[in-house]
């Protein structure tokens, strides 16, 4: 009897694993599969390496030897975990097997984790990419740990994770699940990360320098794609966790559930540097999350060059927080795309002026209004603007001149701008169309009319009054 796994991996002969043949690969009816036979049924497999059934088992190669890795299965070829004694019974530790595996991915060797089988991760699982643009494949595979461990931890450029879940549903010590450490053009596509009942600091995947005292150690160009995390108790800390000098991160496609800190940018200090020129977009999904991207900068340290586009923020509570040093005004984060389904705002925890925040608030009904102009989308609920302490706001067009900014209700009903403690207005002002004008000086006695005079003419000048008197 012949079956198959998530990845399409056929088990015949007592269920023992046969390879995975390669996309699309002509096989014959399964009724005559054989350990030796390479006339299989066709197969769908998502990896899209090609492995074939050999005689004997596949023997020992330089690679292997001059990484020296022991090999304990033969029947499975290299790169493959089982090859290296991982049992994937969810109990054993296959941590040591993973490490094995990883020693070997590099030139014309990739890494493969089969689908179906939880793997028990006790030892953390170490990998060094050596910039040759290698994938480990684990679709369809479950990784669990035991201690406080992260997963996975990653080093070295050029190289891809795909495919995995991690389940750390009660596990209270784990770390978290993949931790990305002094490394560039590094990628993790199409995971799953499931935790509850885990420490407050926990996070989905962490990027950081290797060392903190040097900015020149961080993790650079990295992308995150199509990650789905969810928290069931919200104890899943943070989604994706960007820790000094994680420069030029590009968070894509992923999906936030429960997750009180989806994007967290922290900065560190001694000296200060914090992630810059990092893209959060497009099409990430953040839905229950507290601050959907905490940004805290290092003390001197701004977080230069951010972007905010075409996401969904929904049943949160603040779009984006800023702490720490102001912003760089000549970089400043720019959101534009967005859409929010409850309320939404902007905490300003770090007093930066709207004006080196560039981050318009444009309620818009109307879709075809998403765009740069109209950042915004607001179904229902308010947006606001927040300011600490007595720091304010400025509304203006696009290139800082003199074009009005107006506030329009589109449903027609007006509107309305409430104060609770008093407005201030510094400059020029008009109203209803009339031309901007100083503090009017009224001048005349006030024992006769030249007085009142005198102010039905301010009045007048303003816009608030027509004057028709006579």
């Amino acid at each position: 009897m012949a079956r198959q796994d998530q990845n399409q991996v056929v088990y015949v002969d007592g269920d023992v694993p046969q390879l995975p043949l390669q996309l699309g690969q002509l096989l014959v009816d399964s009724s005559s599969v054989s350990p030796g036979n390479t006339n299989l049924q066709q197969c769908t497999s998502q990896d899209p390496l090609e492995y074939e059934p050999v005689q004997g088992g596949y023997p020992i190669t330089p690679q292997e030897e001059a990484a020296g890795v022991t090999v304990v299965n033969t029947n499975y070829p290299e790169g493959h975990v089982f090859r290296y004694g991982a049992t994937g019974d969810g109990v054993t530790d296959d941590g040591p097997a993973f490490n094995q595996m990883s020693l070997v991915v590099g030139e014309g060797v990739n890494g493969y984790v089969p689908g179906g089988y939880t793997y028990m991760l006790a030892t953390q699982w170490a990998v060094e990419f050596p910039a040759r643009d290698n994938i480990i494949y684990g679709y369809g595979a479950v990784l669990k740990t035991t201690g406080a461990i992260t997963a996975c931890n990653v080093t070295g450029s050029r190289g891809t994770i795909a495919g995995f879940s991690v389940d750390h549903n009660g596990n209270a010590l784990a770390l978290g699940a993949f931790k990305n450490t002094f490394s560039s053009y590094n990628n993790y596509r199409d995971l799953k990360v499931n935790a509850s009942g885990v420490g407050a600091t926990y996070y989905a995947i962490r990027l950081e320098n290797g060392d903190t005292s040097d900015p020149d150690t961080g993790s650079f160009w990295t992308t995150v794609d199509n990650l789905e995390c969810r928290s069931g108790d919200s104890t899943l800390a943070m989604g994706v966790q960007l820790v000094g000098a994680a420069n030029a991160t590009n968070i894509v496609d992923c999906k936030f559930a429960g997750v009180p800190r989806p994007v967290a940018i922290e900065g560190l200090s001694s000296p200060d540097y914090t992630a810059n020129a990092c893209n959060i977009g497009p099409g990430n999904a953040f839905e229950g999350f507290t601050t959907g991207i905490d940004v805290v900068s290092a003390a001197t340290d701004p977080c230069s060059g951010l972007k905010v586009f075409c996401n969904r923020f929904e049943a949160g509570t603040e779009v984006m927080k800023l702490t720490g040093s102001t912003v760089d005004a000549a970089a400043p984060p720019r959101l534009w795309g967005n859409f929010t389904s409850g309320t939404g705002y902007i905490t300003n925890a770090s007093n930066v002026a709207v004006n080196s925040f560039d981050a318009q608030i444009t309620p818009a009904i109307n879709p075809d209004l998403i765009s740069a102009s109209a950042q915004y989308r607001v179904t229902s609920g308010n947006w606001k603007l927040r300011a600490a302490t007595d720091q304010g706001y400025e509304l203006t067009d696009g290139a800082g001149t003199t074009t009005n900014a107006t506030l329009v209700n589109r449903s027609g009903g007006g509107a309305k701008l409430n104060v609770t403690n008093g407005l201030v207005i510094n400059g020029n002002i008009g109203f209803n169309n009339s031309a901007f004008i100083a503090k009017p000086t009224i001048t005349g006695s006030k024992g006769g009319n030249a007085a009142l005079t005198s102010l039905l003419t301010a009045l007048a000048n303003y816009g608030l009054i027509t004057d028709s008197t006579t």
